[in-house]
Order: C-alpha cells, then structure tokens, then sequence
C-alpha cells in the first residue's frame, strides 16, 4: 500500500526521500517483510548518510547496526553497535522500545516528527519513517530508519549543540480491511539531551 500521507495530521518536509525509501522497500517485500540480506543500501545512494538499522536482540535490546555519516556528523559520534536503551535518557529509551515493538509486531512503516532544539536558540525540524525487516527465518528484528531535516545545510552552519528535543507522537500506516489505521505513541519533551556537538 502507498504511504498515504493525508491521514497523518502534518505535511512532510520533503515526501520525495520518505516516499523513495518506502518504495524501495515495499519493492522488496513482495506483500510481507522483507528480509534484511534483501536491503542495499547502495540502492538509494542518496539516502543512505541519513539511514539507520536498529536491531531488535533476543534479550529485548535494541542496537544500531547502521548508522549513516550524515546522521552521525549531526550527533557528532558513531552510534554504531551502540544500544538504543543506553544512548538515550528515559523518555526517548520509553518511547524507542515501546514504538519499535509494536512496529516489528505489526509488520508495518511508521513515522513520526521530531523538533531539535539548540542551545543558541535554533529549531530544526526532522521527520522520521521507519520500517521493519526480517532476519533469514523470517522474524521480524530489525527496523531501517531514514531521519530527513529541513535545513540540514543551516543545522551543520556552526558549532551547536542540542539542549533538547520534542517528539510527536508515532504514526501507523496499518492496512485494515483497506483503511489505513493511526496509533499514537505518546510524545515527549527531552532536555539535557545526550547529543553534544
């Protein structure tokens, strides 16, 4: 099903690159999941410094297994092998861990936005698109994630540093009996965030 962005409640920044990638994914899924070994990043070379692969473990962790160079020249580290539910304070560990459950258990994208706050006063919008692959035995562990800003050019400008952030609330395309479905995840508001430039 084509992501269908009236139902979402906000107008993307760009659907141009969300759209690609969902395309390119859907190509693979042949009407399911598609497995992780079938993904090239190299496909969607434009794309891939802001692409993530985040690994669902089988003691309920959550690890970056891709981290691109755009996103880590935002964060100023490489996340990379790095566990989710260590890298982030409460809130966002909360929200990561409820919102990638339930989307490797439906089998389905989700997005959401989230609002970069700068010590030096600066708001920068991001929007977010994940979507679930599957291992070789088919489950569903890992989540690839695009995360598209406005001004990446006006964020990368200077020396900021992140004093916090505001996440929307997570966003289904869940295709029930051809209607897509909306489930909110609650948003949070995260200062002292652990990203530093």
């Amino acid at each position: 099903m084509a992501l269908d962005w009236d139902f979402i409640g906000y107008e993307p920044l760009n659907r141009k690159p969300l759209d690609r990638l969902h395309d390119y994914w859907e190509s693979l899924a042949d009407g399911g999941v598609p497995k992780k070994s079938s993904f090239r990043p190299t496909n969607v070379p434009e794309l891939l410094p802001f692409l993530s692969i985040i690994e669902a473990t089988d003691d309920g962790d959550l690890i970056y297994r891709l981290f691109g160079s755009g996103l880590r020249g935002r964060v100023g580290f490489d996340l990379t092998g790095v566990s989710v539910m260590t890298a982030f304070p409460d809130p966002a560990k909360k929200f990561f861990e409820r919102a990638f459950n339930l989307m490797l258990e439906k089998g389905k994208p989700a997005c959401h936005r989230m609002d970069i706050h700068t010590e030096d006063g600066g708001v920068f919008a991001e929007d977010l698109i994940y979507m679930p692959l599957a291992d070789e035995e088919g489950k569903h562990r890992f989540a690839l994630g695009l995360y598209w800003m406005e001004s990446e050019q006006e964020y990368l400008r200077i020396d900021r540093k992140v004093s916090g952030y505001f996440v929307y609330p997570l966003r289904f395309w869940i295709d029930d009996g051809g209607m897509p479905l909306v489930m909110d995840i609650p948003s949070y508001d995260v200062g002292d965030a652990i990203y530093k430039k």
